[in-house]
């Protein structure tokens, strides 16, 4: 019953953009061109009501499509599913823009730190016939809140973290 935003991509969801580039064709779309808080020029699209995919056409929801067309190297574009139920909107389109990218950032640089500090975390931690690897995934997880927790509470931590040259570093020196 928690509110959402999601980042979806074209590759996985064939079937939604299909389906918000026929109500654009139909002008049942909201487009609009605005500079944003931070003064980047963006263009969007809304879309309410779409269909989640082909086996869940009944599961609705917001979609939210922005592109920023001046960005240096080229167009970059960003996509979200939106929770219908917090009334996605033209006036508050850019909120759940910076929203949605602030979701991502938080995810992809905590998923980052567990592949790149030592905690041995990756892309294969399937859930498997019995299970073990959601346990490793957990206890990973698990040890990820601890660090986070005497990072903030433990000024004895941070000073060891300040002397070693990474986590991985420290780890094996406590060890």
């Amino acid at each position: 019953r928690l509110a959402w935003i999601i980042r979806v991509k074209p590759d996985g969801n064939a079937f939604m953009f299909q389906q918000v580039e026929e109500m654009s064709q139909h002008e049942l779309t909201d487009q609009f061109e605005a500079v944003g808080s931070d003064g980047v020029h963006r263009r969007y699209r809304l879309a309410k009501n779409v269909p989640l995919n082909e086996s869940n056409a009944n599961v609705l929801v917001d979609f939210l499509e922005v592109s920023e067309p001046h960005f240096p190297n080229g167009r970059r574009s960003f996509t979200w599913i939106v929770d219908p139920r917090l009334g996605l909107c033209p006036e508050l389109a850019e909120q759940f823009m910076w929203a949605g990218r602030s979701r991502w950032k938080i995810e992809n640089e905590t998923f980052n730190t567990l592949k790149n500090q030592g905690y041995q975390f990756e892309h294969n931690f399937g859930h498997g016939h019995q299970n073990l690897s959601v346990v490793l995934a957990m206890l990973m997880m698990l040890a990820f809140l601890v660090d986070q927790m005497q990072q903030l509470c433990c000024p004895q931590f941070v000073a060891a973290c300040v002397q070693s040259k990474s986590k991985h570093e420290l780890r094996e020196r406590i060890r």
